[in-house]
């Protein structure tokens, strides 16, 4: 962490006077700090998380109804990607350089992104009609993810000082509520739409608790700071950000939409459980690089310091590799008795082998988001919109042709061969950017 007092002051200054600059091993020591908050707090809570949503949930579930929720939740989180616009990536990196315009940045940005998700979430739900989904279980699913968009911006501000023990407790209150109350209604009504509800009605007491505490105790909400012209002026260049994490967002979710499209419910449960599993691992990236290295590479960026940014992404990618190969070995050879363990029984059998497909596209997830993240904090906007176009384009292509043909392992097949396209192309870039006078 940068400073102890920044966890309780209004604003964050990194505008540090000559000679006072952290120093390398202070700011390791920032990020060893950083991660044992945000680990020790997701150990804690993440394996409940993991019992709740692969293992109680398709049992008492099944699978039809568990891909009734599964493919909901996908369809609410394609819906509500075009809600951010870019602007949570943009605030995270407009705090760390500009700590005096943050109660600006708050008042205008969380009031354009409650309008931003009512009209995504309008369009999800005609989406859905036409789908011919359960307008319940779509209700509850955008009701949960919108309140999970708003909490994720919040945490903006605990990322922007680079001291996330308060980002600790909220995931653990998140958590712990969203299991708690989702599970009360799954043993209760066994439903995919009583679920979600009450995960919805939790993760929503816990984006009004941290933005109240954010108010208090880092940065005070001032409706009188609200200005459309800074408000409009800050989606527009909030934008670019936006348009890569939209084109991630089709290619990450539509193909739980389309397994359910063409395939069926239970096709779509069987995958909704892999694809969960995969999604459980992606702690480990979202901690280091979104938590942590976000932050520090934009704060590199912003001081000029070319040689440590350098250094901050060779050490993180080796680390990343070496973690996402080892995570994905253990899970190729433990698919199906990890699958009979969780759902308990044969009904979910056939996932395991979409699994062992779907790992492996795990140590390349870790690298995309480290190399996605850099692009970002220097500004350079186009990459990842080209790369996640591309890739969208042709996931959704090569799906309509894998799902029919092969099934939910063909989809999983498609989600590997994209994720390493991206990675390569990103990696090609840099060394072109590296080479350049």
């Amino acid at each position: 962490m940068s400073r102890s007092s920044l966890c309780f002051a209004p604003t964050i200054r990194i505008r540090y006077p000559v000679g006072s600059e952290p120093s390398s091993s202070s700011s390791r020591l920032s990020v060893a700090r950083n991660l044992t908050w945000l680990g020790v707090s997701s150990v804690l809570v993440k394996p409940l998380w993991l019992a709740f949503m692969v293992a109680a949930a398709p049992r008492w579930l099944g699978v039809e109804e568990y891909g009734v929720m599964q493919s909901s939740l996908a369809l609410a989180g394609l819906a509500l990607a075009f809600s951010d616009l870019g602007t949570t990536n943009y605030s995270l990196r407009e705090a760390t350089r500009e700590g005096t315009e943050q109660q600006r940045l708050l008042a205008n940005v969380l009031t354009v992104r409650g309008l931003t998700l009512l009209v995504s979430g309008g369009i999800g739900l005609a989406v859905s009609y036409w789908l011919d989904y359960p307008l319940g279980v779509v209700v509850a699913a955008l009701a949960y993810v919108a309140a999970q968009h708003i909490t994720t911006f919040g945490r903006v501000f605990f990322r922007a000082a680079e001291n996330l023990r308060h980002e600790a407790v909220s995931t653990v209150l998140e958590r712990l509520l969203v299991v708690g109350f989702g599970g009360l209604l799954l043993l209760w009504a066994g439903t995919a739409s009583g679920t979600l509800a009450a995960m919805a009605m939790a993760m929503g007491l816990v984006a009004v608790a941290q933005l109240v505490w954010i108010g208090r105790r880092h940065v005070p909400f001032r409706p009188d700071l609200l200005d459309s012209r800074y408000a409009w002026r800050t989606l527009r260049l909030a934008l670019p950000l936006g348009a890569a994490d939209v084109l991630l967002a089709v290619y990450f979710r539509t193909d739980q939409v389309m397994v359910e499209a063409m395939l069926g419910d239970a096709a779509a449960g069987l995958y909704g459980q892999a694809f969960r599993l995969l999604e459980a691992l992606s702690l480990i990236p979202t901690i280091v690089v979104q938590g942590v290295l976000f932050a520090r590479l934009s704060r590199l960026e912003a001081e000029s310091r070319v040689d440590e940014f350098r250094r901050v992404m060779r050490n993180g990618s080796l680390a990343l590799a070496a973690v996402g190969i080892a995570v994905a070995a253990t899970l190729w050879f433990g698919a199906e008795p990890l699958i009979r363990l969780l759902t308990g029984g044969d009904e979910f059998a056939a996932s395991a082998d979409a699994l062992r497909v779907l790992v492996w596209t795990f140590p390349f997830t870790c690298l995309k988001d480290l190399l996605f993240v850099s692009f970002i904090a220097r500004r350079l906007h186009r990459v990842p919109i080209l790369v996640f176009g591309a890739s969208a384009v042709a996931n959704v292509s090569f799906n309509a042709l894998a799902i029919p043909a092969f099934g939910i392992a063909g989809a999983a097949a498609v989600t590997v061969c994209t994720e390493v396209a991206i990675v390569v192309a990103y990696l090609v870039y840099s060394r072109t950017l590296r080479s350049r006078p």
